[in-house]
């Protein structure tokens, strides 16, 4: 059973594929390339946004989300007929959220104040490390200095400021990332999203690591510990910690990705860009073409990029409400996922999970514990196999 969408979160999503450089680790839909045609992709958000609002109505937008690649690299006036093209269609709800993605460089902190004319309220800003040497391993283009200035140029232009960073970086010891906790949080941002440095297959990382050529990563047992001090940290100094990577003052949630983590729906829009949509009253799973050239041409020439819509049964639809929701440190409501998914969960496998000290029931919803949040993917399978 498709749940109505009156009154529920509605997000969209921007992808911005390009880079000026790429980072090893990153396994993200990006290119770089030498220079960009701003007027077509212009042209190009703006006819695929006709397209889905052709389909999706009746659904004031709440958030806007520019990801990429790097969508700081977006020309300003891109990024404000956007947001005119959202509004039109849509509508915004009350004092919605619209947030940006940058890298702190010199280059792009010059545009920040037109980022905020455009209408963006929330900047997004991608540091990483606090560490100059990380940083060059990591293919970041910024130094920490550089980092520090693009943050204090941010600060006096945004109300609404979050800071990346990742952790289980090679050779990086616990002393050393409790060292750089304390001058993260000495930054004092609305928001942090702290990261454990992943390695993915076909990533330059990924290959190196299966060549053996990627050492001094951290042993699981140290990025636990890593993991553990993060949370005790934040929480300890007034960041609250809303789902397993993410933390933030009160009321400095990040909205957007509560769509995503709470399981509303969303337009994705851009090259790979994914999205869960409801259209005459029915879920879809869609996604885009991933190379930008071909996303580019078949937009202008067709009105649309999408290349993949799949609907969405309802058990297919309680599995990833559960594998997203139980991210959530308030967890997943009972409730919701058998009215979605049409099934009860195993009361054995629950009760045991419970004994076990890996999740708790708290006011309907499960919860997963602190210890539990270190096993997340086996207790999910446990759960719903």
């Amino acid at each position: 059973m498709t749940e109505r969408l009156s009154g529920q979160p509605f997000g969209v999503y921007i992808h911005w594929p390009f880079c000026e450089s790429l980072c090893p680790y990153c396994d993200f839909n990006t290119y770089c390339v030498d220079n960009t045609d701003h007027n077509r992709w212009c042209e190009a958000y703006l006819r695929q946004l006709d397209h889905a609002a052709s389909e999706i109505v009746n659904t004031p937008c709440t958030s806007v989300y520019f990801g990429g690649g790097t969508p700081s690299l977006m020309a300003p006036l891109t990024i404000e007929k956007i947001l005119a093209k959202i509004d039109s269609q849509w509508s915004f709800a009350s004092e919605p959220e619209i947030t940006l993605e940058a890298n702190p460089t010199s280059v792009e902190q010059i545009k920040f104040k037109q980022f905020k004319d455009c209408g963006v309220n929330r900047l997004s800003l991608g540091m990483q490390a606090l560490d100059d040497k990380d940083l060059n391993v990591l293919g970041r283009r910024h130094t920490v200095n550089e980092a520090l200035q693009s943050y204090e140029t941010a600060d006096r232009v945004f109300d609404n400021i979050s800071l990346d960073f990742m952790f289980g970086r090679q050779y990086q010891t616990l002393e050393e990332w409790e060292d750089e906790l304390v001058q993260i949080i000495a930054l004092n941002p609305n928001h942090l999203s702290i990261y454990q440095l992943t390695i993915e297959p076909d990533t330059p990382f990924g290959k190196r690591l299966s060549a053996g050529k990627l050492p001094g990563l951290p042993k699981d047992d140290t990025l636990a510990d890593m993991f553990q001090l993060t949370m005790e940290t934040c929480a300890s100094k007034g960041f609250i910690q809303y789902e397993i990577s993410n933390y933030a003052k009160s009321g400095f949630e990040g909205r957007h990705n509560m769509v995503y983590w709470d399981y509303f729906n969303f337009l994705g829009i851009g090259p790979g860009a994914h999205g869960r949509i409801n259209v005459k009253n029915k879920l879809y799973r869609t996604n885009t073409i991933r190379q930008p050239k071909q996303w580019l041409d078949n937009v202008l020439d067709l009105g649309t990029g999408e290349n993949l819509r799949k609907c969405v049964d309802q058990k297919e639809q309680g599995a990833e409400y559960l594998l997203t929701a139980l991210r959530l440190n308030k967890g997943m409501n009972l409730a919701r996922f058998e009215n979605m998914s049409g099934a009860k969960l195993n009361k054995q496998r629950v009760s045991e999970l419970v004994k076990d000290g890996w999740i708790e029931i708290l006011d309907g919803h499960i919860v997963v514990s602190n210890n539990g949040r270190m096993v997340l993917n086996q207790i999910i399978t446990q759960l719903f196999p």
